[in-house]
C-alpha cells in the first residue's frame, strides 16, 4: 500500500475527475464561440499565419505555416496564430468569462467523491496568487488553452456536451440506484448565455476537423458515425512527452454520445486519435 501511495505515477488517482491538465487546442472551441458571440470576428474573418507571432520580443509558435485562415480552417487545422489574434481581440477578461460559461473552473457535480474543480486564468488570480502582472503573452497562451488553465477530462467532455446540446448544460450522472431505489438524473437543463444559433455553426466546423482531408483528426472519418471534435497537443514543460487529447461527440447532426480520449504524456494528438479509432471500430 505504501508503495502505491508513494508511486510518482499516482496509480490511485482517478484521472477522469481529479487529474488536472491544460486542455491545449481543445479550448479553441470555447475561444471560437467567444469570438462569434461577441462579434469580434465573423465566419469570414481571416488572419495570416506565417508559422509564428512575434510579441514583446518573444516568438509564439504555430505548429505549421497556414497562410490565410478563416475560423472554419483555423479549427480544422488547429492554427495557433489565428487564435493568438482572436485572443488579443477578446482580451483575458472575456476569455475567462466564456471559459467559466462552459463550466471550466467548477466541479461538474458528478456523483463521485474527490472531484477537482480545475483552474481558469484571470488577471486577478495571477495578481493575488502569483503576485505578478498579466501580460499580453499570458493572453496568447490562454487563447490556445495553455498557461494557468487546467481541466479534468470529464470537464472537457462536458464542454463538448454543451456544444453538442446547443448550449444546454448536462450534469454528468453515474449512480443508477441505492439498493432498490432508482436515482433519477435531473432533466431541468440550464443553458449557457451564448446565442443559440452559433452552436450549429461550431458543430459543423468541429465535424470538419474529422471529415476534411486536411483536418487534424481525419483518421476518424470512419463509417457512418459522423464524429466531430477537437484535437489537442499540450506542452508539459518537462522532459517527458506531451499530453494528447481528442474530445468530441457523434453523430454531429443529432448527437448521442460525447467522449474524451486523453493520453497523459502520450505524445501528439495523433496518438489519441489512433486510440479513438480503435475504440470506435
Amino acid at each position: 500500500i505504501r508503495e502505491l501511495f508513494n508511486n510518482r505515477n499516482s496509480p490511485l488517482l482517478n484521472r477522469a475527475i481529479a487529474g488536472l491538465y491544460s486542455p491545449g487546442s481543445v479550448f479553441k472551441a470555447v475561444v471560437s464561440m467567444a469570438g462569434l458571440d461577441t462579434k469580434k470576428i465573423n465566419n469570414n474573418s481571416g488572419f495570416f499565419c506565417p508559422g509564428k507571432l512575434n510579441l514583446g520580443g518573444r516568438e509564439f509558435n504555430c505548429w505549421s505555416k497556414h497562410d490565410i485562415q478563416n475560423l472554419r480552417q483555423a479549427l480544422m487545422h488547429s492554427c495557433n496564430v489565428f487564435f493568438y489574434h482572436l485572443g488579443l481581440l477578446l482580451g483575458p477578461d472575456s476569455l475567462n468569462k466564456y471559459a467559466l460559461e462552459f463550466g471550466l473552473g467548477s466541479p461538474t457535480g458528478i456523483d463521485l467523491p474527490s472531484e477537482a474543480k480545475g483552474l481558469v486564468s484571470s488577471r486577478s488570480q495571477k495578481k493575488t496568487v502569483k503576485k505578478e502582472m498579466w501580460y499580453p503573452g499570458d493572453t496568447l497562451n490562454f487563447s490556445i488553452g495553455q498557461g494557468d488553465l487546467l481541466v479534468t477530462p470529464l470537464q472537457a467532455v462536458k464542454l463538448m456536451a454543451i456544444i453538442a446540446n446547443d448550449g444546454r448544460i448536462i450534469k454528468p450522472h453515474l449512480l443508477k440506484s441505492i439498493e432498490s431505489k432508482e436515482i433519477n438524473a435531473s432533466k431541468n437543463y440550464a443553458k449557457v448565455n451564448i446565442k443559440s444559433e452559433l452552436f450549429p455553426q461550431i458543430k459543423l466546423y468541429l465535424r470538419g476537423v474529422v471529415k476534411e482531408e486536411t483536418g487534424t483528426a481525419h483518421i476518424l472519418d470512419i463509417g457512418n458515425l459522423g464524429i466531430a471534435g477537437k484535437t489537442g497537443t499540450v506542452q508539459t514543460g518537462e522532459m517527458s512527452r506531451q499530453h494528447a487529447w481528442f474530445v468530441g461527440f457523434f453523430p454531429y447532426d443529432k448527437p448521442k454520445i460525447a467522449f474524451c480520449v486523453f493520453l497523459e504524456h502520450g505524445g501528439s494528438s495523433a496518438e489519441s486519435c489512433a486510440v479513438a479509432k480503435k475504440m470506435f471500430e
